[in-house]
């Protein structure tokens, strides 16, 4: 074969082959954004975002070059070929001399099986990233759906508040003089109606930030169904103690660390032994009229007499403690994070159990306002229980975000996120 032929098409092939695999992978990635289920309750956006949220889909093409770690690590080295010629002349003769090697590399020292058990582990890493994404996304998609609908609820409040105050400063303007006691009301719910509009408007930016994010993590825009929101919760589920070990994604990430540390560690020891290169070789020499031909064996060996890899054991064996020293530290991070969570939850659950339902404040508002019609009860009285009700509104969502939160971050913990959900 051309030798130039043969150096193209080494030098070209693995080049399309790469563009081959981007381009399926691409096709990959777009075929799974276009891929969303009809969206009929909240847990259908969940799993939307779990499959399109691009974070997750750039953590699997992650786990996919995890699995090509492997298939990387099993490869053999691949034999060597190596040519000697000689020509020349003695006195009147030609002379012609050739040697040909065709030479095999033995990995000593378990090299390959090392190299094996670190891309098992960097695999393992993988898939751990992969996991702490789809937490992540599960975490934040949540909490988004259930705060748009506590932010159209407030917003539903505070509308239906400004129309009040806006019917009721219209009666006071449309009057043609006012007592000083009415001025000083007209101001007031002038005031009120002024500082609503602006928390108004800055719960509407935050829902249309949501809405953005959403968009991002769907990779459409969410529909304006309230079906889609997260009703609120009656009852919540009860947490116990555990004694079972955390297996978050935090932890599975450190002990893949661990296990690709130990493989570093038997690969440094392995590289203390030589490779072991033998093949067959074939021999020709012509002068004159003769020829001789032979065959036989080539042996390599590096002699390890300056070193053994002293430094590069050293150096693995402390990584190896280095990571063991970090998987422990997370673990125990990650049981102190339960606990702590595990302690909000409770209180949270405790204060939504013991408050007022959103029934009952809802008739004294109404009651308020039929006062606040017949002259019973005064501005100030009527401002007060507006603020009241939209601070207990506020303090009740607020508690509501604090328990969905930790109760999906100990789920998390324990590893029963995707089994158990909500």
């Amino acid at each position: 074969m051309d030798t130039h032929l043969l150096n193209d098409i080494i030098r070209v092939f693995p080049h399309r082959m790469l563009s081959a695999a981007l381009l399926c992978a691409a096709a990959t990635l777009a075929a799974a954004a276009a891929e969303c289920p009809a969206l009929h309750q909240p847990s259908d956006v969940l799993v939307c975002a779990l499959e399109n949220h691009p974070d997750v889909r750039i953590a699997r093409a992650g786990g996919a070059e995890g699995a090509a770690f492997e298939s990387l690590a099993r490869q053999r080295p691949n034999p060597e070929l190596a040519n000697q010629s000689v020509w020349g002349k003695n006195g009147p003769d030609r002379l012609q001399y050739s040697e040909l090697h065709l030479t095999h590399t033995f990995e000593l020292g378990g090299k390959r099986a090392a190299r094996l058990d670190q891309a098992a582990g960097l695999a393992s890493t993988k898939r751990a990233a992969l996991l702490g994404v789809r937490e992540r996304v599960y975490l934040e998609t949540w909490l988004a759906l259930l705060r748009l609908r506590q932010l159209r609820d407030e917003i539903g409040y505070l509308s239906a508040t400004l129309g009040a105050y806006a019917r009721i400063i219209e009666r006071f303007r449309a009057r043609p003089r006012l007592a000083p006691e009415q001025d000083v009301s007209l101001g007031l719910f002038e005031m009120a109606e002024n500082d609503y509009r602006m928390k108004r408007t800055a719960l509407e930016g935050e829902r249309l930030v949501l809405a953005a994010e959403l968009e991002r993590a769907l990779g459409r825009a969410l529909p304006d169904a309230p079906e889609l929101l997260p009703a609120r919760r009656r009852t919540w589920p009860s947490l116990t103690a555990s004694s079972a070990p955390v297996t978050g994604a935090a932890v599975k990430t450190a002990e893949a660390e661990v296990s690709v540390a130990l493989a570093g560690e038997r690969a440094a020891k392995g590289a203390a032994w030589p490779d072991l290169k033998l093949g067959p070789t074939f021999q020709s020499q012509r002068q004159g009229g003769q020829d001789l031909r032979a065959f036989g064996n080539n042996l390599s060996l590096v002699l390890p007499l300056y070193h053994r890899n002293g430094g590069g054991r050293e150096a693995a064996g402390l990584a190896l403690r280095r990571t063991e020293i970090a998987r422990e530290a997370v673990i125990l991070e990650a049981r102190d994070q339960r606990s702590v969570w595990s302690a909000r939850y409770q209180a949270a659950v405790a204060a939504l159990g013991d408050s007022l339902s959103a029934a009952s404040v809802a008739d004294r508002d109404a009651r308020k306002d039929r006062l606040f019609e017949q002259g019973l009860i005064t501005v100030p009285l009527v401002l007060e229980a507006h603020r009241q009700r939209l601070e207990w509104t506020s303090g009740q969502h607020e508690a509501e975000r604090v328990a969905a939160e930790a109760l999906i971050r100990v789920r998390a913990l324990d590893g029963r996120l995707f089994e158990e959900g909500l």
